[in-house]
């Protein structure tokens, strides 16, 4: 009988979930790595270091969820509107104007791209 780590599984599930989310590859590992750093300098006790571990792996866990919905939403593929998200400087006008020429609708007419663009914004979705 073969044992599987319930590390390995996380680990995994968050590598999965990086690709879902359009993150890049390692993400959820890095930020792992960084929290169990954290916790060393913390000088955390042993349980709450394997707790935080695995909290930390699972930090994303059912972000992938709303990948229709994102899809749906902005007419194009929910892991590169995802991706852009976070690439973005949001508190600046000319990148929330460069998001939704890039990612609303990018296969429709311009006017199917303004008029969804208009639905988002109406919505309160992150639109100039």
């Amino acid at each position: 009988m073969t044992t599987v780590k319930l590390s390995t599984v996380l680990s995994a599930m968050s590598y999965a979930l990086d690709l879902t989310e359009g993150q890049p590859l390692g993400h959820a590992g890095r930020s792992c790595l960084i929290g169990m750093r954290i916790a060393e300098e913390l000088r955390l006790t042993p349980s709450d270091r394997s707790d935080l571990f695995y909290a930390l792996l699972m930090k994303d866990a059912g972000c992938s969820s709303n990948a229709a919905r994102v899809s749906q939403l902005f007419g194009g593929n929910d892991q590169q509107a995802k991706r852009g998200l976070w690439e973005r400087d949001w508190r600046k006008w000319r990148e929330k104007i460069r998001y939704a020429l890039e990612y609303t609708e990018p296969d429709g007419t311009p006017v199917e791209r303004l008029l969804l663009t208009s639905i988002l914004k109406a919505q309160g979705l992150p639109v100039p």
